[in-house]
């Protein structure tokens, strides 16, 4: 009898690890978080609908499996607009990688370019600016913590420590589940992120359903949001400094660096205009002009303006209860791959479609398209004089 104990103990002991063991050996195998790519698994096609739970690792390990020549920066509109697959890329760009991730601004984009210098011969980056991202609080801190939080040594530990745990099993379960799913949520071997999941919800309910609800949010938080592009006094805050420090970093490494301002639909470019934000929109390109748009840039345009009340901005929202697909653009806050492909035949020089989409800011001509878009808007105003009484509406509605 005195044996039991330590049999119990024994048994107890085995069956923990035979437990450990085989949750590991399924995350391995199924990888839901795109995480060691084993051949011998569930194939790279298939969609990992729970890598977004651990998407900074998923990230900083595409980046160290892949080894790109191009970077994607930028947050969710990047994610989701910029197809690292779109046939745009030039094949002395290739590998590329959409390295985006939603919610971020350009402290993590340093971070990210700054640790995938480990592992990658990076020769081209492309950085979705957001506008939203530089408004600053009169006092906001002039240390903004530390750059490490956003990055991470691109070793095997976190991505061992993640394959084995319970939620790692739990998501190889839906994972599996999700490969009978043509429309699962996925973030591709390359970072992308197909948004194929809203594709049921358009024909369900509409393009409609989805802007209404994207632009309560932003009605909302426009509303919030600061009115300045500096700290008080005038001095430079952290955007503008990681701004610099990417420019910095980038030349220290040769590395080509293609700044774009992302496509707004009109439906936000209108709630911008409501929030009081238009004076600082165009203040913020021409400080942007002033930092980035230095004069003849050796390989290529360092800033490119797809904002504006275009042909695709203005592109028409179906009705409610009408379920056809738009072209150019998810909701009001993410434009598609079909759009993205555009804007990045402009930004690698390749033959475009529509050489009017897109415009290579300078101090040349900075005055020359802000004013144009005055011009454009004047002439939505008198098309869809609906839509812009409708924003304006929304946004006293939600305040």
């Amino acid at each position: 009898m005195a044996d039991a104990p330590r049999r119990y103990l024994r048994w107890f002991f085995a069956s923990f690890v035979l437990v450990l063991v085989c949750a590991a050996a399924v995350s391995l195998l199924v990888d839901p978080y795109r995480l060691v790519g084993s051949p011998l698994g569930l194939p790279e096609a298939a969609s990992r609908p729970r890598a977004v739970q651990q998407l900074p690792l998923v990230k900083r390990r595409g980046i160290a499996r892949t080894a790109p020549r191009t970077l994607i920066l930028g947050n969710s509109r990047a994610e989701i607009g910029f197809d690292p697959g779109a046939t745009a890329w030039p094949s002395d760009w290739q590998v590329v990688y959409n390295a985006a991730i939603p919610g971020s601004w350009l402290k993590t984009d340093f971070a990210t370019l700054r640790t995938a210098l480990d592992s990658a011969r990076v020769i081209h980056v492309v950085i979705g600016l957001d506008f939203l991202d530089f408004l600053t609080e009169d006092d906001e801190p002039l240390e903004d913590g530390d750059d490490a939080a956003y990055s991470g040594a691109l070793t095997s530990a976190p991505a061992l420590r993640t394959i084995f745990s319970l939620d790692s099993v739990a998501d190889s379960v839906v994972t599996v589940l999700a490969t009978r799913d043509p429309f699962a949520a996925d973030t591709t071997s390359r970072g992308f992120n197909p948004l194929r999941e809203y594709v049921p919800m358009v024909r369900r309910e509409g393009h409609a359903s989805l802007f209404t609800q994207r632009d309560t949010e932003n009605a909302r938080r426009y509303a919030r949001l600061p009115k300045s592009l500096y700290r008080r006094g005038g001095e430079t805050s952290a955007p503008w400094r990681y701004l610099q420090r990417v420019q910095d970093l980038a030349a220290t490494h040769g590395i080509a660096v293609h700044f774009i301002t992302y496509p707004y639909h009109a439906h936000t470019l209108e709630l911008f205009r409501a929030a009081g934000l238009w004076p600082l929109f165009e203040e913020w390109k021409r400080v942007l002009v002033a930092r980035l748009a230095t004069g003849e840039e050796p390989r290529g345009c360092a800033l490119w303006d797809f904002s504006g009340y275009h042909g695709y901005a203005t592109e028409p929202v179906p009705v409610a209860g009408d379920t056809r697909d738009m072209q150019w653009y998810w909701e009001g806050g993410h434009f598609k791959p079909a759009l993205g492909q555009r804007m990045l035949e402009r930004v690698v020089g390749a033959a475009a479609d529509d050489t009017s989409f897109g415009t290579c800011l300078s101090r040349a001509n900075v005055e020359a398209t802000i004013g144009a878009i005055r011009d454009s808007r004047s002439a939505y105003v008198a098309a869809d004089p609906g839509t812009v009484a409708s924003m304006a509406g929304l946004f006293e509605a939600t305040r």
